[in-house]
């Protein structure tokens, strides 16, 4: 079955329209998710909603709507997300940055404190190629894989992004560092409470996903 994209957009609106979610949160949101299902990243598209809807009533009473400034320079920025959706502070931060590469060429962007899902992370690596820029992300994520040779959940899943523009389409790698146990099957939450994790998919995957959490500390 087909799906135009304006067609996904009314079920977004139409799924999250009873929440607090404001007007350029659900664009950010629509289309970020519209991404994903377009680069077959189904995870990160539509079946995301419930708990996009879940996750933002809740964080309701804490979330500022603006993100601050810790500090930043022409060549970094470092920002508090201050509880905002990830999808939020990503996007954002990423109008920021491409803004700033005008006159520096090179950006640096951390960012801490965000809540609930910055999604697609292809989308931002996307955007930044449009601008003829390249994009590298390391991105730290809840512990949910076990390391080579460990039997605990010790690393998030901590993809790499990566995106470059070339003379046609551009190139967007997005990995993830983990895979799941044969035999085992459910969300990653799921695999928490049965006392489960990912699986990396060898050493040096798994040296990688360490240095990314290192890296993304605040």
């Amino acid at each position: 079955m087909k799906i135009s994209a304006s067609e996904i957009k009314k079920i977004i609106r139409d799924v999250l329209k009873h929440t607090c979610i404001s007007p350029i949160e659900l664009e950010y949101i629509s289309t970020n998710l519209i991404e994903a299902e377009f680069a077959n990243k189904r995870t990160h598209g539509l079946l995301s909603l419930p708990a996009i809807k879940k996750f933002a009533s809740k964080l309701v009473s804490i979330r500022s709507n603006t993100l601050r400034t810790i500090s930043e320079s022409n060549q970094h920025l470092h920002l508090d997300g201050q509880y905002n959706p990830g999808y939020i502070c990503m996007y954002q931060s990423l109008e920021r940055a491409i803004a700033k590469t005008k006159n520096s060429g090179v950006v640096i962007v951390g960012i801490k404190n965000m809540s609930y899902s910055t999604g697609y992370l292809g989308a931002y690596a996307r955007k930044a190629t449009e601008n003829d820029l390249i994009f590298i992300g390391f991105n730290k994520s809840p512990s949910s894989l076990v390391p080579t040779g460990a039997s605990e959940s010790l690393f998030g899943t901590n993809p790499i992004t990566f995106g470059a523009p070339t003379e046609n389409k551009p190139v967007i790698v997005h990995r993830a560092m983990g895979k799941r146990i044969p035999g085992i099957s459910g969300s990653v939450q799921k695999l928490r409470i049965l006392g489960y994790g990912l699986r990396v998919f060898d050493e040096n995957i798994s040296s990688v996903s360490g240095l990314i959490k290192l890296l993304s500390k605040p």
